[in-house]
Protein backbone atom coordinates (compact mmCIF):
# COMPACT_ATOMS: atom_id res chain seq x y z
CA UNK A 1 0.00 0.00 0.00
CA UNK A 2 2.87 2.31 0.50
CA UNK A 3 4.56 1.59 -2.17
CA UNK A 4 1.82 1.96 -4.26
CA UNK A 5 0.90 5.58 -2.65
CA UNK A 6 4.67 6.54 -3.39
CA UNK A 7 4.81 6.01 -6.78
CA UNK A 8 1.30 7.22 -7.90
CA UNK A 9 1.50 10.29 -5.21
CA UNK A 10 1.80 12.92 -7.85
CA UNK A 11 -1.55 11.79 -9.72
CA UNK A 12 -3.03 10.50 -6.49
CA UNK A 13 -2.37 14.54 -5.65
CA UNK A 14 -3.62 15.81 -8.71
CA UNK A 15 -7.51 14.49 -8.22
CA UNK A 16 -7.33 14.34 -4.47
CA UNK A 17 -5.19 17.27 -3.48
CA UNK A 18 -6.86 17.36 0.02
CA UNK A 19 -5.68 13.53 0.69
CA UNK A 20 -2.95 14.05 3.20
CA UNK A 21 -1.25 10.47 2.62
CA UNK A 22 -1.55 8.87 6.03
CA UNK A 23 -3.12 5.97 6.46
CA UNK A 24 -5.53 6.18 10.15
CA UNK A 25 -6.77 3.05 12.16
CA UNK A 26 -10.19 4.41 10.90
CA UNK A 27 -10.09 3.54 7.41
CA UNK A 28 -10.63 0.61 5.41
CA UNK A 29 -8.50 0.32 2.75
CA UNK A 30 -9.44 -2.03 -0.56
CA UNK A 31 -6.76 -2.69 -3.88
CA UNK A 32 -8.36 -3.33 -6.77
CA UNK A 33 -6.42 -6.21 -8.92
CA UNK A 34 -6.28 -6.93 -12.68
CA UNK A 35 -4.93 -10.12 -13.26
CA UNK A 36 -2.56 -9.70 -10.27
CA UNK A 37 -1.39 -6.88 -10.99
CA UNK A 38 -2.32 -4.02 -8.51
CA UNK A 39 -4.24 -1.50 -10.67
CA UNK A 40 -6.61 1.15 -8.28
CA UNK A 41 -7.29 1.45 -4.67
CA UNK A 42 -10.11 2.89 -2.12
CA UNK A 43 -9.42 4.64 0.96
CA UNK A 44 -12.59 4.80 3.17
CA UNK A 45 -12.81 6.55 6.26
CA UNK A 46 -15.00 4.78 8.78
CA UNK A 47 -17.34 8.61 10.37
CA UNK A 48 -19.57 5.92 12.39
CA UNK A 49 -21.21 2.51 12.49
CA UNK A 50 -23.23 3.61 9.17
CA UNK A 51 -21.14 5.97 7.17
CA UNK A 52 -17.98 5.78 4.98
CA UNK A 53 -16.40 8.47 3.72
CA UNK A 54 -14.41 7.94 0.66
CA UNK A 55 -10.85 9.64 0.63
CA UNK A 56 -8.92 8.13 -2.47
CA UNK A 57 -10.92 6.60 -5.23
CA UNK A 58 -8.26 5.93 -7.91
CA UNK A 59 -7.52 4.06 -10.70
CA UNK A 60 -3.84 3.71 -12.62
CA UNK A 61 -3.63 6.03 -15.90
CA UNK A 62 -3.62 3.12 -17.70
CA UNK A 63 -6.57 1.68 -16.52
CA UNK A 64 -8.61 5.06 -15.61
CA UNK A 65 -10.98 4.71 -17.95
CA UNK A 66 -11.68 1.04 -18.25
CA UNK A 67 -14.97 -0.77 -16.21
CA UNK A 68 -12.97 -2.01 -13.61
CA UNK A 69 -14.31 0.84 -11.03
CA UNK A 70 -17.38 0.49 -11.82
CA UNK A 71 -17.25 -3.74 -11.49
CA UNK A 72 -15.19 -2.90 -8.18
CA UNK A 73 -17.76 -0.58 -6.61
CA UNK A 74 -20.77 -3.16 -7.49
CA UNK A 75 -18.89 -6.18 -5.17
CA UNK A 76 -17.06 -3.35 -2.71
CA UNK A 77 -21.23 -2.37 -2.50
CA UNK A 78 -22.05 -5.76 -1.19
CA UNK A 79 -19.13 -6.18 0.98
CA UNK A 80 -20.20 -2.67 2.26
CA UNK A 81 -23.83 -3.62 2.91
CA UNK A 82 -22.40 -6.85 4.87
CA UNK A 83 -20.52 -4.86 7.26
CA UNK A 84 -23.53 -2.82 8.35
CA UNK A 85 -22.79 0.28 6.56
CA UNK A 86 -25.81 2.13 4.75
CA UNK A 87 -23.89 5.37 3.97
CA UNK A 88 -20.97 6.07 1.65
CA UNK A 89 -19.78 9.35 0.26
CA UNK A 90 -17.17 11.12 -1.14
CA UNK A 91 -16.92 15.29 -1.40
CA UNK A 92 -16.53 16.64 -4.41
CA UNK A 93 -13.08 16.59 -6.45
CA UNK A 94 -12.84 18.03 -9.71
CA UNK A 95 -15.12 18.38 -12.50
CA UNK A 96 -13.49 14.78 -13.97
CA UNK A 97 -14.01 13.49 -11.28
CA UNK A 98 -17.35 14.34 -10.44
CA UNK A 99 -18.43 13.28 -13.91
CA UNK A 100 -16.63 9.43 -13.19
CA UNK A 101 -18.60 9.37 -10.23
CA UNK A 102 -21.93 10.34 -12.01
CA UNK A 103 -21.24 7.67 -14.39
CA UNK A 104 -20.38 5.05 -12.07
CA UNK A 105 -23.79 5.25 -9.88
CA UNK A 106 -23.03 8.37 -7.60
CA UNK A 107 -25.13 11.62 -7.54
CA UNK A 108 -24.82 14.94 -6.10
CA UNK A 109 -27.14 15.22 -2.59
CA UNK A 110 -26.20 17.96 -0.07
CA UNK A 111 -23.18 18.54 -1.23
CA UNK A 112 -21.60 15.22 -1.22
CA UNK A 113 -22.25 12.83 -4.01
CA UNK A 114 -23.50 9.35 -2.82
CA UNK A 115 -24.19 6.05 -4.35
CA UNK A 116 -27.46 6.19 -5.34
CA UNK A 117 -27.49 1.98 -4.29
CA UNK A 118 -27.29 3.36 -0.04
CA UNK A 119 -29.09 6.26 -0.75
CA UNK A 120 -32.54 5.38 1.61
Amino acid sequence: LHYFLEYYHTDIEKYFPGFDFCIEEEFLVALVLSDMETVGLIIAEIKNADTLRICVDYMVPKYCRSQLAKTFYNCELRCISFLGYQYLYIEPQSNAHNNYLEKIGFRLVDGKYVNQHLVQ
